[in-house]
């Protein structure tokens, strides 16, 4: 689940809306996870969880709009930089923690 959740990350360099990694990974993830027990509802979590990383403004529209809400004067680069890292952190930690609620009831 956690490599899931970094290969989502890494595609949302390429895919700026995240509807196609949504698609890849699910898609083509659903009978492999399925066939090894686990409902794939937990392969959603491990998908979206990760998904809006916003290291750059393409990334999350959010960032596009109040950058151009606030003439870019809301925050600096590195402070956006910081937070995606802080983001990327507290979502590898839920993820980790949902893994554990997830075979606690069963799901995995």
């Amino acid at each position: 689940m956690t490599a899931i959740g970094a290969l989502v990350v890494v595609m949302r360099f390429i895919d700026p809306v995240g509807f196609i990694t949504i698609g890849i990974f699910f898609l083509t993830l659903h009978d492999f996870v399925a066939a090894r027990g686990m409902d794939p509802l937990v392969l959603v979590g491990a998908i979206y969880l990760p998904l809006h990383v916003f290291w750059f403004p393409y990334q999350n529209i959010w960032t596009v709009i109040t950058e151009g809400v606030t003439g870019k004067k809301a925050y600096t680069e590195g402070d956006r930089f910081k937070s995606a890292f802080l983001y990327l952190a507290a979502a590898l930690v839920a993820l980790w923690i949902s893994i554990f609620y997830w075979k606690l009831i069963g799901a995995l």
